[in-house]
């Protein structure tokens, strides 16, 4: 699983869509540590964009 597959199931729920960026942010991170998935910042960056570059 890629770090794009889980932002894509992620984005998926509905409580996705009403929160705030920092929710987004620490849903994406948690997953992707449950997920056993390395990342950093700058991958996140890449995949959601800028939104979420002031957390």
């Amino acid at each position: 699983m890629t770090i794009k597959d889980i932002f894509e199931i992620i984005k998926e729920s509905p409580l996705f869509n009403i929160s705030t960026s920092q929710e987004k942010y620490d849903a994406i991170t948690h997953t992707m540590e449950v997920a056993g998935v390395e990342y950093s910042s700058e991958d996140i960056k890449e995949i959601v964009g800028e939104v979420f570059t002031a957390l």
